[in-house]
């Protein structure tokens, strides 16, 4: 069985913004990582005052899961030679998304699972869902895009 290092190693987010707990498998086309729902875990800052989270973390779920793929693979795409390699992935686009339900507080671990659908240099494409047990809190399809250093200077007005 394959051991993983902690999500902060694959990921440049830091807590509180860190809301995986635990990366479970990742192969080829396939990742799947864990985020626990205890009142005090990595989620502890997110709660809404009546314990559910707001989808938007869901979202950020899946993204996660998909940074800690690409970065485990040496990110999406090898860079060509005298490019500095990106410290950040972009989510483009949400599409077919589906919000089952609210996640509340103390529920079991909330596991995500994307596939890889496309790869295509610096663009990818992952379906995928998250579940709470053996039911589905959410699934959809994530577009993210890995700019090289030289972009994100022009894309953040830097020069």
């Amino acid at each position: 069985m394959t051991s993983y290092a902690k999500p902060e190693t694959y990921l440049p987010h830091r807590a509180p913004m860190c809301v995986l707990t635990h990366v479970v498998m990742v192969d080829d086309t396939t990742v799947t990582c864990e985020t626990q729902t205890t009142p005090d875990g990595v989620l502890k800052t997110h709660w809404r005052p009546d314990g559910e989270l707001p989808e938007a973390f869901v979202l950020e779920i899946m993204a996660q899961t998909v940074g800690v793929w690409a970065r485990y693979h040496g990110d999406l795409t090898p860079v060509p030679e005298g490019d500095a390699e990106a410290e950040i992935g972009l989510l483009l686009s949400v599409r077919s998304i589906e919000i089952d339900r609210v996640v509340r507080q103390g529920e079991p671990t909330l596991v995500c699972t994307m596939h890889k659908l496309m790869l295509d240099y610096q663009l990818a494409v992952f379906e995928g869902e998250v579940m709470s047990g053996n039911e589905r809190v959410a699934s959809g399809r994530l577009t993210v895009y890995q700019p090289l250093e030289s972009e994100v200077a022009a894309l953040f007005g830097e020069n």
